[in-house]
Parts: C-alpha cells; structure tokens; sequence
C-alpha cells in the first residue's frame, strides 16, 4: 500500500501495535466480540481491522464515549465476504473505547485489530 506524491507512488509502512485477537472462535450475534473494549494509545490514532468469518455477515463497530455507545456499520451495511480477509481502517479518538459485533452468528475464522502508531521511513 502506498501514497500518490504527484504521479510516483510512494510506500509507506506503519508501526503498529495488536490491540485485539480471535482466532477460530464461533460468536454470536450483536454482541461484543473483545470482552473489554479496545483502547487507542493516543488520539487520532488508526485501528486497522482485518477479519475473515464463515458465513457473510455485517461487521458493526461500536464507540463509546463518556457512557455512550454507537453502532456503525462497516463495508456500507452489507454482508463481508465469507471465507475472504477483509480489512478496514477506522479512525480512533482518545477518550473512546472501541468493540466489534457481527449481525448474525458466525465463526470467526481470524479478527486481528492493530493500532497504527506512526509512519516508518
């Protein structure tokens, strides 16, 4: 992956930090897949989500700040690709904690969530 400077591309690595793991593990649906909210180390941070699943559901992220929680779809509220990776990247803020749902029950074949730190030369 890279950025466009002009018409050269340019690559970019990120430091990253892994904030949360499953692998293999059926959930159930619109419940917390993490059983402690994920935390970003920092304000404006980036997690970056990669998930594969069984079945094709919706992945939803929950935010919560100061005791209120609010649920956004992700891939526009349609189903993700089963037995595919898929990956997002959403913005993080400091003072809020972060969770996934799915919207049907389903196995987690593998979720990894990393916190982007920093750009690496």
């Amino acid at each position: 992956m890279g950025n466009l400077q002009g018409r050269r591309e340019v690559d970019v690595e990120w430091a990253t930090e892994p904030v949360g793991r499953i692998f293999n593990t059926a959930v159930s649906a619109n419940t917390d897949l993490f059983s402690t909210d994920l935390s970003p180390t920092s304000d404006a941070s980036t997690f970056r989500i990669e998930v594969a699943e069984n079945t094709g559901v919706v992945l939803t992220v929950t935010e919560t700040v100061s005791g209120t929680t609010v649920n956004m779809d992700l891939n526009g509220g349609t189903v993700i690709d089963q037995n595919a990776l898929n990956k997002f990247d959403i913005k993080t803020r400091g003072d809020a904690t972060y969770n996934l749902q799915v919207g049907g029950s389903t196995t987690i074949l593998r979720l990894q969530v990393d916190e982007l730190l920093a750009e690496v030369a």
